[in-house]
């Protein structure tokens, strides 16, 4: 990313972690294996960071698996640089399917 995560945040809106975190909450998206649920929340996010990013973007190799029937999923990914791997991402999801069809 080249750009601000947050705009008008002030000078702490351009510091690398920041630069970070929301990539990192998008990651169960990204790698979203199914297209037949209306939200899916992720109630907790870690984030693991070996190194401060350097550079202008910041990329995510995502994964995502998950179990509509239950209703849960997971989430992970590896955060890149310019220079390779800065940190990993990990959270579970809260599933919640589309509504069935009316009864008439």
């Amino acid at each position: 990313m080249n750009q601000a995560i947050i705009e008008g945040a002030g000078p702490l809106s351009k510091a690398p972690l920041s630069a970070v975190l929301g990539p990192a909450d998008w990651t169960h998206g990204i790698a979203r294996p199914f297209r037949d649920v209306v939200a899916d929340p992720n109630p907790n996010l870690t984030v693991q960071l070996f190194r401060r990013p350097e550079g202008e973007w910041v990329g995510i190799r995502a994964q995502a698996r998950w179990r509509p029937a239950g209703g849960v999923g997971a989430g992970s990914g590896v955060l890149l640089d310019i220079h390779g791997e800065i940190g990993r991402v990990s959270m579970s999801v809260i599933l919640v399917p589309f509504p069935g069809e009316p009864e008439g």
